[in-house]
């Protein structure tokens, strides 16, 4: 008959239980040590805890009380870093996964705030009440700074903070998050400047002619971002089929300073229809290069692109910016960013009746709510013809009464 004594396997994870001799001054001692694999570090290697007891029974149920504080998230690797090593740690091994210029916005906040205010504390023992203060200090002037910083940017911050937290919850070194119920200074929202129906008007006469008015057009004709324009190549236009591939933007190495193509997000990588009006801005703008090229000869870079330099490079951002912003002074407009052509783009797109949805896909948004709250403003002259109708209607409603009692006589 099979036996029906239970027996005490030992917990998944753990090795067989031993049997130690410890000496200290002169006297020999037993006990019983189990060692459990509870997972990796960021290097890859085993994290393993030990059980000691008495016994070989107090070793074992040791062992499986740190297995359940581990499958329960209670359990805490001991570690002595302080918050200045946990965030070295976290920025180099990280953040592979962020652009470039993300992972270096995240370094200069965490060397310029982070670890020379909480950089000496140990990572367990920080508080949510030492990063609340640490967040109240960013709002107020200190002997290195006149004013305080801005509310966007104790926020950007304080996002720093809590993503490097996080993931030192998600290896073990902290139960929670101390960043989780932090009061951030509130955003206020500032009315600002945006392109109306006349303003976009008196732009386009104002460009005619200008050495960059069809990097210009193309802005405000499919809404694509600055740095997306700069790393435009032929190769992304496709005239056959009318259709713009959007791939790759130019983007400037902090570290080094060199231009270089780099792979934008995965839902902002997109193709975009190109109309009778765009097709030729475009063909005018190819024969364009053709003749720099002409001209330049072997001091041409053949870098392929739509929009270049004398030579064939990388048009800086600097150049067209500066050029923008003359042409805004001259015709008298107000102080706009490069940035609102892409408004003005998402708001005559809706204006012509396309839905928010097919406006999303256009711009390269990853949700329909983000273009509606950012982009979907309502210019001063559509407003006043909103207006117009309503009062339109109105009166047609009041003579509807008098209608019907003529009817009924």
């Amino acid at each position: 008959m099979p036996s029906t004594k239970t027996r005490n396997r030992n917990p998944n994870g753990a090795g067989k239980p031993r049997k130690k001799l410890l000496k200290k001054n002169g006297k020999s001692y037993e006990y019983w040590e189990m060692r459990v694999t509870i997972g990796y570090d960021e290097q890859g290697k085993q994290i393993v805890k030990s059980a000691t007891g008495k016994t070989q029974k107090e070793a074992v149920e040791k062992a499986r009380r740190i297995i359940r504080q581990h499958e329960d998230g209670t359990l805490l690797n001991k570690r002595t870093d302080t918050v200045e090593e946990w965030m070295e740690k976290w920025l180099s091994g990280s953040l592979n996964h962020v652009a470039a210029t993300t992972a270096h916005e995240y370094r200069k906040k965490a060397e310029t705030y982070i670890i020379p205010s909480l950089g000496t504390e140990r990572l367990q023992d920080l508080t949510p009440m030492q990063i609340q203060a640490f967040i109240n200090s960013l709002s107020k002037a200190n002997k290195s700074r006149k004013k305080g910083l801005s509310p966007k940017t104790v926020k950007d911050i304080h996002g720093v903070l809590h993503r490097a937290l996080k993931t030192a919850v998600e290896m073990k070194l902290l139960v929670s998050n101390p960043a989780d119920h932090t009061s951030l200074p509130k955003t206020a929202t500032i009315p600002r400047d945006y392109y109306d129906i006349p303003d976009i008007v008196l732009f386009l006469r104002e460009i005619e002619n200008h050495i960059h008015e069809r990097y210009y057009l193309l802005l405000l004709m499919t809404g694509m971002r600055e740095a997306e324009a700069l790393g435009l190549t032929w190769r992304n236009i496709d005239f056959k089929n009318r259709v713009i591939h959007v791939r790759q933007q130019l983007q400037r190495n902090r570290d080094t300073g060199v231009y270089e193509l780099v792979v934008p997000k995965r839902e902002e990588i997109r193709d975009l229809p190109m109309g009778d009006e765009l097709f030729e801005v475009l063909r005018k703008q190819q024969v364009y290069e053709k003749e720099k090229r002409k001209k330049c000869g072997n001091c041409w870079q053949d870098k392929n692109l739509v929009f270049s330099n004398q030579t064939g490079g990388f048009l800086s951002y600097r150049t067209v910016y500066d050029c923008y912003k003359r042409i805004l002074k001259r015709c008298g407009l107000p102080d706009l960013r490069i940035h609102d052509l892409r408004h003005a783009f998402a708001m005559l797109a809706l204006d012509n009746g396309d839905n928010v949805k097919t406006v999303q896909t256009l711009l390269g948004h990853k949700t329909p709510d983000f273009t509606l709250s950012v982009y979907a403003y309502t210019p001063q002259s559509i407003k006043k013809e909103s207006g117009s109708r309503m009062d339109k209607r109105f009166r047609e409603l009041r003579k509807l009464p008098e209608q019907e009692e003529k009817i009924g006589e």
